[in-house]
C-alpha cells in the first residue's frame, strides 16, 4: 500500500512539472540580482500579446508618462533582441514624456515560436 500510495505521488509530482507550452508567449520579466536597476522595466509598464491568423503571438509592452504623451514611439527590436534590451531606453523616453510601445515579432523574445527549441532563432 505505502509503496503504491509513492507511486502515485511521483507520478503527481512529475505531471506537475510538465513541460507546459515551449511554443507559446510568456509576458514574464525576471531581472538578474546583480543587474543594475537602470535596466529594470519602465514604471507602470504592461505586457500584452497580438495574435492573428493562427501564427504565433507577438509579444508587446507599453508604457506612459503620467500626463499627456508628447508623441508615441513604438520600438521593434533586430533579430535575436527581446523588448527587454530597450528597458534603459524607454525609461528614459517616458521620463520625456513619450508612449513607449515595444513589438518584438514572433519567434524573438517572449513572443510565441514556430518551432522548438526555444532558444532557435528564425
Amino acid at each position: 500500500m505505502i509503496r503504491a500510495l509513492a507511486v502515485a505521488a511521483l507520478l503527481l509530482l512529475l505531471a506537475a512539472c510538465g513541460r507546459g507550452d515551449l511554443m507559446g508567449p510568456f509576458a514574464e520579466t525576471q531581472a538578474p540580482p546583480a543587474l543594475s536597476p537602470r535596466f529594470y522595466p519602465p514604471e507602470g509598464w504592461a505586457w500584452g500579446f497580438i495574435e492573428t491568423g493562427g501564427k504565433p503571438a507577438q509579444r508587446y509592452g507599453v508604457a506612459a508618462g503620467w500626463r499627456a504623451p508628447k508623441a508615441t514611439v513604438v520600438i521593434l527590436p533586430g533579430y535575436g533582441e527581446s523588448a527587454e534590451a530597450w528597458f534603459e531606453t524607454a525609461s528614459g523616453l517616458i521620463r520625456r514624456g513619450y508612449t513607449v510601445w515595444i513589438l518584438e515579432r514572433a519567434g524573438q523574445g517572449g513572443s510565441g515560436r514556430y518551432t522548438l527549441p526555444r532558444d532557435l532563432g528564425f
